[in-house]
């Protein structure tokens, strides 16, 4: 399990800028959690605009990126979490 601070300091340390969750299930874009330049904000991108028409990047925060982080239980998604993290496990 990793904290919101812990995984702050991972991507800044990394240079992770975004971290892939999902594809849309119409056109693939890639959806996740992107981070701001200086790792202050964080935005969850809806990326394609198959059902809404709009492009989004709606305002999220590191304590929900750190829920969906700590959420995952089938060891595919966690074997893909850990390799855009760099967490060996």
């Amino acid at each position: 399990m990793k904290d919101a601070e812990q995984l702050k300091e991972l991507a800044k340390t990394k240079g992770i800028r975004k971290w892939f969750i999902r594809p849309c299930s119409i056109c693939e874009y890639p959806l996740g959690y992107v981070f701001s330049l200086d790792y202050e904000t964080v935005g969850y991108d809806t990326g394609c605009n198959c059902t809404t028409y709009n492009y989004v990047v709606n305002r999220s925060s590191w304590e929900e990126l750190a829920r969906d982080f700590n959420r995952a239980e089938h060891p595919e998604t966690i074997k893909q979490r850990n390799e855009c993290w760099g967490i060996d496990d």
